[in-house]
């Protein structure tokens, strides 16, 4: 597989497919940029994986025999595109807090995370899922029973919140009901200053949560587009993470990854974030 070219799956099984049914239907199965990749796939085909091809095969036998010999597809991560905008507005940002020292101990960092609980686990979430049915396997669509945990941090002086368990999509209303007025104002209170890090989620540059900050008189840390990577709160959740993948067996249930998610946030000591 390693002189293949960088196709997905799928696209590697319309060029068998089309290698194969070759003079034998006339449906286009492949795109523009696919055709021009036609040499040498055929060429990595003949030589290594179909020596000979002469009778039609289905794609339900090719997974199946992709399956059997212990293949699996693999789904790319994406991420978002750093243009020279926001490089240049990073860059910007970075520049006027270069000489904040004791100005940091004063500011909250805050993030959401969503954790899945597939549903059969595998040494990969992002194996292709794959079902038997009677005598053939068939590819499963996942389904993912995800819950989102909301956190808030002050790394050098004050403890972590605790989490706020997110159940559904969180928009405006749940962000000011849940997170703001149950943890973050009562939070607040115990401070004499406070500089509140949000990273510019749909639901907190809406119109009503922004009055609700400006009515409260939050102070906010202007954050760049694009700009995950600068919260040192995705550090925490890394560690997070760590632990929950440790933990055997496996949650079976939401309400048991929740306990486990939120032992797994307060088990990760302050030194090694601070």
């Amino acid at each position: 597989m390693d002189s293949t070219p960088d196709l997905s799956p799928n696209d590697q099984l319309a060029i068998v497919l089309r290698y194969c049914f070759r003079g034998k239907v006339k449906i286009r199965q492949t795109d523009g940029p696919i055709d021009r990749l036609g040499v040498p796939i055929n060429q990595w085909t003949d030589r290594s994986h179909l020596p000979q091809c002469t009778a039609s095969l289905s794609a339900r036998t090719i997974r199946r025999h992709l399956q059997q010999s212990g293949l699996s597809a693999r789904r790319p991560l994406f991420g978002l595109l750093l243009t020279q905008n926001p490089r240049r507005l990073r860059r910007q940002w970075g520049d006027e807090r270069r000489m904040w020292v004791t100005e940091w101990n004063e500011v909250d960092f805050t993030d959401e995370s969503r954790i899945c609980l597939p549903p059969r686990w595998s040494d990969s979430s992002l194996e292709t899922p794959w079902r038997e049915d009677a005598e053939h396997l068939r590819y499963a669509p996942p389904h993912w029973s995800c819950t989102g945990y909301y956190g808030m941090e002050r790394y050098w002086i004050h403890p972590r919140t605790p989490l706020v368990r997110i159940a559904g999509t969180l928009n405006s209303q749940p962000y000011i009901s849940e997170v703001m007025e149950l943890v973050v104002l009562p939070y607040f209170q115990g401070l004499a200053t406070a500089i509140f890090q949000q990273d510019n989620a749909q639901p907190q540059v809406t119109r009503i949560v922004q009055r609700f900050f400006v009515n409260h008189q939050i102070e906010l840390l202007p954050w760049p587009a694009h700009s995950l990577d600068l919260s040192p709160i995705e550090n925490m959740w890394s560690m997070a993470a760590q632990r929950l993948t440790q933990i055997t067996p496996l949650a079976a249930t939401p309400d048991q990854l929740w306990k486990r998610v939120e032992a797994a946030w307060f088990s990760v000591p302050q030194e090694p974030i601070q």
